[in-house]
């Protein structure tokens, strides 16, 4: 299997031009992209193969057929394992030469819609769908905090008090209180630097890499 995949990804990334089911002008003729997927659903993929298609940073087609694989095959609460850091600030290359549209952008239309350019996706439960919505929400509400982060980095360090997203089966998304365990540093798929932080949240035992909100201004000095 790992030999007919190898060739299958190097196909994806010369010939993906973009991932609609069917090729332009027609309605009958399947893509590049889908045809490649069929291929992939043949194959079956394992979680080595899954980490390394998503891993194809400088081919943003090339992951989103990847994603498409696991909205059609996953269970869906396991989606937002797999898609959490597109959506938080690993999506942001352009999915499609000549267009605006981002990665990420796109992922959020394939995990929150039942259809996919007149075709049907497999349907997301109802409680699943909801949180997916939630988590997506408190996303773009830390994506608007974030650009100010880098006014305060100095500000955070382990055993900061911060307030980060969580989730889980028993707690719906929402802001909790957490602790700064590590910082880290790396690009995202656009090229650009990114700030994460390892954090725990002591109320429910879990730890998660997130980004987070810049914490309030320190307090005035009294004269």
């Amino acid at each position: 299997m790992g030999e007919a995949f190898g060739p299958l990804l190097q196909e994806a990334r010369e010939k993906i031009k973009h991932v609609e089911p069917w090729q332009r002008g027609t309605q009958r003729t399947p893509s590049t992209a889908f045809c490649i997927l069929v291929r992939l659903f043949q194959l079956g993929l394992t979680e080595a193969h899954m980490t390394k298609l998503l891993a194809q940073k400088d081919r943003p087609l090339v992951r989103a057929v990847g994603f498409l694989y696991l909205r059609y095959v996953l269970k869906p609460e396991l989606l937002w394992r797999y898609c959490e850091d597109v959506f938080i600030d690993d999506g942001r290359a352009i999915l499609e030469e000549g267009r605006k549209e981002t990665l990420g952008e796109w992922l959020r239309g394939v995990l929150t819609s039942q259809q996919y350019h007149g075709t049907q996706l497999p349907r997301i439960p109802t409680k699943i769908d909801r949180d997916i919505r939630a988590r997506v929400a408190l996303v773009d509400e830390s994506r608007e905090r974030a650009s100010d982060n880098a006014r305060y980095l100095d500000r955070f360090e382990p055993g900061c008090q911060v307030r980060a997203i969580y989730g889980d089966s028993k707690n719906e998304p929402a802001w909790y209180d957490a602790v700064v365990e590590s910082i880290e540093k790396d690009t995202d798929d656009a090229g650009k630097e990114r700030v994460r932080f390892q954090v725990q949240f002591p109320d429910y035992g879990h730890g998660a890499l997130v980004r987070l909100p810049p914490p309030p201004p320190p307090p005035k000095k009294i004269r």
